[in-house]
């Protein structure tokens, strides 16, 4: 009964992406084996074991787990050795163990060839064991693959299955798609046919086409229109990989296997065709819907079932009843339901886009619409790829790439030591380090400005005709950055050179040329204006009713006065402050709120997209997930006057989720936050001042929304100039939305 369940429970794992139904596998393992000990019973321990190294070698999206360890790899070896040659077991045992030794060796082999031929060679001595027990084809598979791995090179899997026969089963889906590596270049449309058949596997769809337009650009004579081609393809499969109305961790744990692989194919492609207008274009929209997808999800899609209501009225509403018969409970039962759901929600999409003027509905933004984002000022979307970054320049007019002068290593390198001398400098009590080395990191925070403005921000600001810098209360250029990858980590919109010694001679400052705002994706920029666009015109001059939480100020010096004052500024009620600001009254007063603001501690995860939260004074945490639930219809601006509420996680950088963008995607049009830890003093000045800008800013700026962007600006480039060696007081703050 208990191998039973947790079959069950990897099966789930495999459908639903769930890491629960993962965990509940192991759980039931590692219980089953407690339970092979206290009895002394060899045959439930010998389940056990195998049972767990098959867990712990499955990832998501059913690939195999990359994070094989020695110790995992040890456990494997135990559990093929200690099985009898005619147990059952046998094959599964030794099938898990060479599939972990041959994925270990491929991951160390460019750093420790000789370890890997040692583990490409023991896989071989398993597979002479075990053959007759195995199917032939994996077998031949396996050794083609062990062979070059054996002479120090990385392994060729299509020249591996080129004439591999058809196999049935999840196996035969794994080595089919290998095998359609081969054909592609001899029978392009007819791989692409395969690959965009409905009735296989999102995951193999995905992972195919992606591997596969990888193939194609990595040909001597590579065409980056086909391989651009099979990645789009690919881009629409990972959206479909997780079902529609599942939670945003099981959305976000579903999605790793394909984090960061969009960015590189775009950056072979730009890197081999240059800016070409038609691929520069299809690689930005490609960029663009392969990002932010757990965001996505998330968002309002009212635009395109507008459209579709009014063309199309029936559509509309069945699409509205499916969507709302998702992720509604978590039996088994209600999964399943899910499953036939998101399965009809998907066909119902596909025939939508076959009808004339729906091509793109719930795809995300083309071409055309990524340049209309463009009318209120620039965008400029920043790939961290590799080998090549490029700056993808959005205008009215049209989409260009920059070619940045960037190393993709050096760029992660950069970002890692800006961080770690940020955490010298903020550290404090007994992790504070030597004077010496405060004053190195203080050197480091610098040069990586002057790097980032010359490397970065300087050339895309000059292929904009931004070169000069703009008094004091001029009417002064807005520029919107996407960034990706590391790029997330770097302050753009500070970016400045002012070393002494510095041989370049363009040394200048982002915030004497431009009004810098971040978004996540244009998706969600385009989300933030549709909510602007849905807020009452006729009261813009009053931001109330406004929602102002506060520490007191024995937790947070200045915090408390902080919050009175902008209270007194916005003609709004008395600040929560201390226990008063619990979460159910947090929560429940965002929906009426035009304006919300804390000074209260933040918690940044940097491992986790999902693990960013809000402390609030009554000593409960909200995170962005409860942030995502609430909806507010008059929402303007959210303050969140806290330590990283801005700030990206490492992993899966490029869905950007933080703080900022969950209150952009819940309806508040922008979002002010912060990059990294602040000195809680400053940040009273910052409060004090921006309320005090923006009240005197909202009658001279353009556009109601530009005003709390520009209230920012001037509040930094004050501090700036005050502090201009002390970016750390000044940097963080960024602004977020229209």
């Amino acid at each position: 009964m208990a191998i039973l369940e947790i079959h069950n429970h990897l099966l789930s794992y495999l459908n639903f992406h769930d890491e629960s139904h993962r965990n509940a596998a192991l759980d039931l393992a590692r219980r089953l084996r407690a339970t092979g000990l206290e009895h002394d019973d060899p045959e439930t321990l010998l389940h056990a074991d195998i049972a767990m190294n098959l867990i712990e070698t499955t990832g998501p999206a059913g690939a195999i787990d990359n994070g094989i360890s020695d110790a995992l790899l040890d456990r494997c070896r135990t559990s093929a050795a200690s099985c009898p040659v005619d147990h059952e077991l046998h094959p599964l045992a030794a099938n898990i163990l060479i599939k972990a030794l041959v994925l270990r060796a491929t991951t160390i082999q460019p750093t420790d060839p000789d370890q890997a031929r040692a583990l490409a060679t023991e896989a071989v001595s398993w597979l002479d064991r075990v053959e007759g027990s195995l199917p032939q084809v994996m077998l031949d598979v396996m050794l083609r693959l062990t062979d070059p791995l054996r002479g120090g090179r990385r392994a060729d899997l299509a020249a591996v299955v080129a004439q591999a026969p058809p196999v049935e089963g999840h196996l035969g889906e794994l080595l089919r798609s290998i095998s359609l590596g081969t054909s592609v270049l001899t029978d392009p449309e007819g791989t692409r046919r395969e690959l965009l058949d409905p009735t296989k596997p999102a995951w193999y769809r995905a992972s195919t086409g992606l591997g596969i337009a990888g193939r194609v650009l990595s040909e001597p004579s590579a065409d980056p229109a086909l391989g651009l081609t099979f990645a789009e393809d690919a881009a629409e499969a990972v959206a479909q990989v997780t079902l529609h109305g599942s939670d945003p961790h099981t959305t976000g744990h579903g999605l790793i296997t394909f984090d960061g692989t969009l960015r590189e194919i775009v950056s072979i492609v730009l890197g081999l065709a240059g800016d070409v207008p038609d691929l520069t274009r299809r690689a930005a929209v490609l960029l663009e819907r392969g990002r932010g997808l757990i965001l996505a999800r998330l968002l309002d899609s009212d635009a395109d079932l507008e459209n579709l209501q009014a063309s199309h009225p029936l559509l509309a509403r069945r699409f509205t009843e499916i969507a709302q018969q998702l992720g509604i409970g978590h039996s088994a039962q209600d999964r399943l339901a899910d499953l036939r759901s998101s399965q009809e929600l998907d066909d119902l999409t596909a025939g939508i886009r076959r009808l004339p003027g729906f091509e793109d509905f719930q795809r995300g933004p083309s071409a055309e619409q990524l340049q209309a984002a463009a009318e209120d000022g620039p965008i400029v979307i920043l790939n961290h790829g590799d080998p090549f970054c490029h700056a993808l320049i959005l205008r009215p007019a049209g989409i260009t790439a920059l070619l940045l002068k960037v190393d993709p290593a050096h760029l992660t390198t950069t970002a890692k030591r800006f961080h770690a001398a940020l955490n010298a400098i903020n550290a404090t009590g007994s992790h504070r380090p030597a004077p010496a080395q405060i004053v190195e990191a203080a050197r480091v925070m610098r040069e990586t400005l002057s790097w980032t403005w010359h490397r970065i921000t300087a050339p895309a600001l000059h292929s904009l005709g931004i070169t000069d810098p703009v008094p004091d209360e001029t009417r002064i250029p807005r520029v919107w950055w996407v960034p990706s990858g590391s790029f997330n980590a770097l302050p753009l919109h500070a970016a400045q050179c002012n070393l002494p010694d510095c041989p370049e001679s363009d040394c200048a400052s982002a915030l004497d040329a431009c009004v810098s705002s971040y978004a996540p994706s244009v998706r969600v920029l385009r989300h933030a204006r549709r909510g602007t666009q849905r807020t009452d015109r006729q009261t813009s001059g009053a931001l109330t009713p406004a929602l102002i939480i506060a520490e007191d100020d024995d937790h947070i010096p200045g915090s408390a006065s902080a919050a009175v004052i902008a209270a007194e500024h916005l003609g709004a009620a008395d600040p929560l402050i201390g226990t008063d600001a619990t979460r159910e009254r947090v929560l429940d007063a965002l929906a009426a709120a035009k304006l919300v603001h804390f000074s209260c501690h933040a918690v940044a995860d940097p491992t986790s997209p999902l693990g960013s939260r809000i402390h609030l004074p009554s000593g409960q945490e909200p995170a962005v997930t409860d942030i995502f639930r609430t909806r507010s219809a008059s929402a303007r601006l959210a303050f969140l006057s806290g330590c990283g509420t801005a700030q990206t996680a490492e992993r899966q950088a490029d869905e950007a989720i933080h703080l900022a963008s969950a209150f952009l995607v819940a309806g508040y049009p922008q979002a002010i936050g912060t990059l990294w830890e602040i000195e809680s003093t400053r940040a009273g000045t910052v409060v004090r001042e921006f309320y005090h800008r923006l009240a005197t800013t909202m009658d001279t700026a353009e556009t109601d929304a530009e005003s709390a962007a520009v209230a920012l600006h001037y509040v930094v480039r004050a501090l700036r100039d005050a502090h201009p060696h002390r970016p750390q007081d000044w940097a963080a703050y960024v602004h977020a939305g229209v």
